[in-house]
């Protein structure tokens, strides 16, 4: 927000890794907790009787905790290797975060 004030648009490297990593974590975790969410419904509805033992609290915080740890995995695995490119280009980024596609036209590999 500092940066959009300022009008100063410039993000280090490892200020663009982490954005990137954030981004997708928080993106992956969201995607993971609905899918949670709807075998929750699910149980509610078809197994009403079954509830209390198929979703004990021990299973929700394993759901949770689950869904955190994926989503950490597979942003670290799509940062990682995103990143691991040499950037030879103008480095210049006509996007608002440090996304995937806009970095791979940077990278001068194949």
């Amino acid at each position: 927000l500092m940066d959009f004030l300022r009008r100063e648009n410039t993000i280090s490297f490892g200020g663009c890794a982490l954005q990137m990593f954030l981004a997708l974590t928080l993106g992956g975790a969201e995607d993971l907790l609905l899918a949670f969410m709807a075998y929750d419904r699910y149980v509610a509805i078809c197994h009403p009787l079954n509830y209390m033992v198929l979703m004990s609290t021990r299973v929700c915080w394993l759901m949770v905790a689950t869904s955190w740890i994926l989503a950490s995995l597979n942003a670290l695995g799509h940062t990682l290797y995103t990143m691991h490119y040499p950037f030879c280009k103008a480095r210049k980024i006509s996007h608002l975060l440090c996304e995937i596609p806009p970095m791979l036209k940077l990278a001068c590999a194949d």
